[in-house]
């Protein structure tokens, strides 16, 4: 009897890979958990979602009946060939019956009534030591105390990990291409995005599984702009396969415009020495809708400027009607309407980027701004430049700093460099006496500074009034 059931073991291994008896295995995807499914019989499995596989099934096509009625979007993967695999998602089978057969036959292969209770825990190990059960745990674990969630994604602050630092932004997903811990976040230009793959693979497996990213939009614009689940499991890892978790790192290109990326996984499976068969598939696409980093704001405002821009007119002196003198008219302040550039470099942050030891401060702070992730009020203090908004365009320029107190409105203090006029050389206005052709020879223009000071709104604002 026992020389019968070797010689039928070893026939199973040496006769050609499609003529071994055919088997079927379900894997449960979140726990690694593997089921033998045994032909003819039916088998009772609790809701998730699984992967059934069909081995030693070379040149077999087979069909899929969820409660009797044949299905056309759930198929074996890829047909005919000798490992074929199908994907279950928990909420197709949860309470049904699934029956496989193959194409054209009325013999039920194999029948699983997913009705019965899920088990508290999974089988996939290291050596004899229980691992995560998903990939969402083992991020946790491994990442715990270094995560830190921000407005516009995931932070990693121990500077032992590679990409660490508050200009990385992290996303993860499991081995089937879903999002882990968050969902993809809206993010922002100018940052840099790593894309961390976690997923379970067998040390001692007959094959190697790869991932990749392949990203398809995003582009760095260098210009100024101003303002106006759980994890999968292989199917291919059998209880006793010793496992591990894995991690894949990609770094996408700096972008200002939205990133668009597929996961790619990619399977080499080792058939001899010298026969490799690789399959590669998109398993799913994902895109990062980014926010700009605005550079600055134009402004509309209305200053006081302690910059006199006198007239000079002759009149009769007082003491001697015959003569003339000249009276000097409207020397003191003066209102002047202004059109300003205001550039988001805060001094302020420059200070604390300077004085920052531990990395808080990202690079792109230094020269523009964010809403997600937007300047302190105290911060909010701007390098301005302006003109007067008249047709003296270029004769009347504005320097200082914008103090934004509420946005889209801010407070302005700096310097009013203007060309004015001047009367050459000391003179005593409205009481010494001088004649035309002296008048009109000391008649002269010159460049001088005075202090400015007052307010301005947003120009977005002011155009809205007017739609």
């Amino acid at each position: 009897m026992k020389k019968f059931f070797w010689i039928i073991l070893c026939a199973n291994f040496l006769l050609p890979r499609e003529m071994r008896a055919q088997t079927f295995a379900a894997t449960d995807n979140s726990t690694g958990e593997i089921t033998q499914l045994q032909v003819g019989q039916e088998k009772k499995l609790y809701p998730a979602t699984w992967t059934i596989s069909a081995d030693n099934a070379a040149g077999k096509k087979f069909e899929v009946l969820i409660d009797g009625q044949p299905q056309t979007d759930v198929a074996f993967k890829p047909p005919n060939d000798a490992k074929q695999d199908l994907e279950l998602t928990e909420e197709k089978i949860r309470g049904k019956r699934v029956t496989i057969r193959e194409t054209g036959q009325t013999t039920d292969l194999i029948t699983i009534s997913f009705t019965g209770d899920a088990p508290t825990g999974g089988v996939a190990t290291r050596g004899n030591t229980p691992i995560a059960k998903t990939a969402s745990e083992w991020v946790l674990t491994k990442y715990d105390g270094k995560l830190s969630p921000t407005n516009y994604g995931l932070i990693i602050s121990e500077s032992n990990f590679m990409f660490s630092g508050i200009d990385y932004v992290h996303l993860f997903f499991d081995g089937s291409g879903n999002s882990i811990i968050t969902t993809v976040p809206q993010g922002i230009s100018n940052k840099q995005y790593v894309v961390r793959i976690v997923y379970l693979s067998g040390k001692t497996a007959p094959y190697k599984t790869t991932y990749s990213v392949k990203q398809k939009t995003g582009a760095f614009e260098d210009k100024l702009v101003f303002l106006r689940s759980p994890g999968e499991i292989p199917a291919q890892l059998k209880a006793g396969i010793e496992a591990e978790w894995n991690e894949e790192v990609i770094l996408l290109s700096t972008s200002t415009t939205d990133i668009e990326f597929d996961i790619i996984q990619t399977t080499i499976s080792f058939t001899n020495e010298r026969t490799t068969v690789t399959e590669s598939k998109t398993l799913a696409s994902h895109k990062i809708k980014l926010s700009a980093v605005y550079h600055g704001a134009f402004n509309v405002g209305l200053f006081n400027s302690r910059l006199a821009n006198p007239s000079y007119e002759l009149a009769a002196l007082p003491a001697d009607a015959t003569k003339k003198t000249v009276v000097e008219k409207n020397a003191g302040n003066r209102g002047i309407a202004a059109v300003m550039a205001v550039l988001y470099a805060s001094p302020v942050i420059l200070v604390e980027k300077i004085a920052d030891k531990q990395g808080k401060i990202p690079n792109y702070k230094l020269y523009g701004r964010n809403f997600l992730d937007d300047h302190r009020w105290y911060e909010r203090i701007y390098p301005a430049v302006g003109v007067r908004a008249n047709e003296k365009v270029f004769e009347n320029l504005f320097f200082g700093a914008n103090v934004e107190i509420a946005r889209g409105g801010s407070f302005f203090i700096g310097a009013h460099y203007a060309k004015v006029n001047v009367f050459q050389d000391k003179f005593n206005f409205g009481q010494e006496a001088i004649v035309e052709d002296a008048f009109k020879a000391r008649l002269d223009t010159a460049w001088k500074w005075g202090l400015a000071f007052g307010a301005n709104i947003d120009i977005l604002i002011v155009t809205s009034l007017f739609k």
